[in-house]
């Protein structure tokens, strides 16, 4: 009897600490599920390299856009086409370059330009340059200098990269970063239906093919930096051409010397 004593005892010790509110101690928490190693760094890449915010999409329909803002830059601008006659084997060559320069300071622009494409056999290569210094715009063409006002120096004066690369009428962050031409940039992706090709005319047979480019921008200025497109092309035609050309199309914009001012002149020979 004695051993059943001591058993209803213990029994009877259990029940009062159970009665007390003691309990079995609970098992460890679970830990958070760790963020694999590859997730992680993609996270990170995708943070450091990620556009100022409000950046995340631009647009530049004209890709010169926002540099009078800026007290000085000089850009370097290139369309080039390479291909044939549509329908045809007769191979056309066409290339426009194009080297502008600013200075807020002064007022002073600086043009210098060339034109040589083989769409009209008869049409000579065309070569000037344009300077406008405050109110007074000096134009050399064919070995010699005019100044005036004309419609005609103006427009010389004011020939930029818009008008012949056109733009891109939006553009996502990739996200990548890096140090073109001296400025921090972030890179931008595009199809070619946002391209704006202000020198390309397109009829209901023509058509977009194989597309590659980069638009890089300095977001914080909100200015482009590079922008370079190569595009298949079908069935076009490149500045009021007659006739309809097929082949490759490539444009090329780079902007140097951002934030300082040239020292532009009165061009030799005037």
């Amino acid at each position: 009897m004695p051993r059943n004593v001591n058993v209803l005892k213990k029994l009877g010790l259990l029940l009062l600490l159970a009665g007390c509110g003691v309990r079995p101690p609970a098992p460890p928490p679970a830990l958070p599920t760790a963020l694999p190693v590859e997730a992680a760094a993609t996270a990170f890449y995708l943070t450091e390299n990620a556009p100022p915010p409000g950046r995340e999409v631009v647009s530049f329909p004209q890709i010169d856009a926002g540099l009078a803002q800026q007290p000085g830059w000089r850009y370097e601008a290139t369309l080039s086409f390479e291909g044939v006659f549509a329908r045809t084997t007769r191979p056309i060559t066409a290339r426009t370059t194009l080297e502008v320069s600013f200075n807020q300071v002064t007022s002073a622009r600086r043009v210098s330009a060339s034109v040589d494409n083989d769409l009209q056999s008869d049409t000579p290569p065309t070569l000037f340059e344009a300077v406008r210094l405050a109110q007074d715009t000096f134009l050399v063409r064919d070995g010699g200098c005019i100044t005036g006002s004309s419609p005609e120096m103006t427009a010389a004066a004011d020939f930029s990269a818009g008008a012949i690369l056109g733009g891109v009428q939006q553009a996502r962050s990739a996200p990548r970063r890096a140090v073109i031409n001296s400025q921090t940039v972030w890179r931008y992706d595009f199809t070619a239906p946002e391209l704006l090709l202000p020198g390309i005319t397109l009829s209901p047979e023509s058509r977009l093919g194989e597309m590659t480019g980069e638009l890089w921008v300095a977001a914080e200025k909100n200015i482009v930096i590079r922008y370079y497109v190569t595009l298949a092309v079908d069935n076009v035609r490149l500045f009021g051409g007659e006739l309809p050309i097929s082949g490759t199309l490539r444009l090329e914009y780079d902007l140097y010397d951002t934030g300082t001012a040239p020292n532009i002149t009165v061009p030799f020979g005037c």
